[in-house]
């Protein structure tokens, strides 16, 4: 990690945890648990919008509009 920005810790934990969980054969929903779970000990708000970027894929919503929702462009 070369910054403190919360939301690049956040990334950055979020993505070690779920590369070791998905290498070690992991399903797709342990795996997307313990990376929300890793990113919201770093910055709850990070966390809060993978959550719901999660939600959003699960129920099928277009990634257009998740991204468009979210603000992420």
């Amino acid at each position: 990690m070369t910054h403190r920005d919360p939301i690049g810790l956040a990334a950055c934990a979020a993505m070690a945890v779920g590369t070791a969980l998905t290498i070690t054969g992991e399903p797709p929903e342990t795996t997307w648990a313990a990376m929300i779970e890793a990113a919201a000990r770093q910055d709850s708000v990070t966390a809060a919008v993978m959550q719901r970027a999660l939600a959003d894929a699960v129920n099928g919503v277009e990634p257009e509009v998740t991204l468009a929702r979210l603000g992420i462009r």
